[in-house]
């Protein structure tokens, strides 16, 4: 499958420009948010349609097209790509592709999301201040979203780029101690 979606990611970005991009993109994220959404009644039903073997494609592709209209109009290439997406059977592969188009146009524009999970809430000033270090540093634009996390420390993660740096108080205090006790 990861030869597959190599596929109809090379094709893509060669089909499409920049702008087409974002509206595709745009569309995809309406259909995956869609497929991933697992709580509600509603999407449980949209997947039991979607992966139904009595359900003809067209209705399967009526459906699909109806999600991404949602986001921007499709135009020709978008339905062709739902329609081979829905005849080939790789509806499931719409969430992957839509989280590699996203990652490969970041890299192209050389915009990332970075992820900081934090015990509590910080200021906007702070994590502006973060962002904009961290921009700098790796001449990236990077759009910094904050996570609240049970964990004792801070984790960032930047995607697209696999950089990840934590900080852990107990990881902390455990080497202070070990020093502490290596030059008494």
């Amino acid at each position: 499958m990861e030869k597959v979606i190599k596929n109809y990611l090379k094709a893509i970005l060669d089909s499409w420009n920049m702008d087409e991009l974002d509206a595709l993109l745009a569309q995809l994220g309406m259909i995956a948010a869609a497929l991933q959404t697992k709580v509600s009644s509603q999407s449980m039903q949209l997947l039991e349609i979607l992966n139904s073997p009595y359900i003809n494609q067209d209705k399967k592709y009526a459906l699909l097209c109806d999600l991404a209209q949602d986001a921007a109009p499709l135009d020709k290439r978008g339905k062709n790509l739902l329609n081979l997406l829905v005849e080939h059977s790789r509806i499931a592969l719409i969430p992957v592709l839509h989280e590699r188009l996203r990652l490969k146009m970041s890299e192209r524009n050389k915009s990332y999301r970075a992820l900081l999970y934090t015990p509590e809430a910080l200021d906007r000033k702070m994590l502006d201040r973060i962002a904009q270090s961290l921009s700098k540093h790796f001449n990236i634009e990077l759009n910094l979203e904050e996570r609240i996390s049970n964990k004792d420390g801070i984790l960032l993660t930047i995607e697209g780029l696999d950089i990840e740096v934590s900080f852990s108080n107990e990881r902390f205090f455990k080497n202070l101690r070990t020093h502490i006790l290596k030059a008494i």
